[in-house]
């Protein structure tokens, strides 16, 4: 499932990339500029999306959390008994 969504943010971004290529062949002057920046949100998506940490890097990182959570609260548990 992960995979599904991973590839299809890909793919909206991708789409986004091209609705703005297109308003951007179609717009002059100034509005040029305001259509570029339409590019930077995708952009920086794609970024994360490539560059980001995996599923599998982000249950573990989270399973860590939880594991270290509830160390300190045995030891705190414990302190007070």
């Amino acid at each position: 499932m992960d995979r599904v969504i991973y590839y299809g943010a890909c793919l909206f971004c991708a789409l986004q990339i091209l609705a703005v290529a297109f308003l951007m062949k179609e717009a002059y002057g100034r509005d040029i500029f305001f259509a570029a920046l339409l590019l930077v949100p995708p952009l920086f998506a794609l970024k994360a999306l490539v560059n980001g940490p995996d599923s599998e890097e982000r249950r573990l990182a989270r399973k860590l959390r939880k594991a270290k959570m509830q160390q300190e609260l045995e030891a705190l548990s414990k302190a007070q008994a």
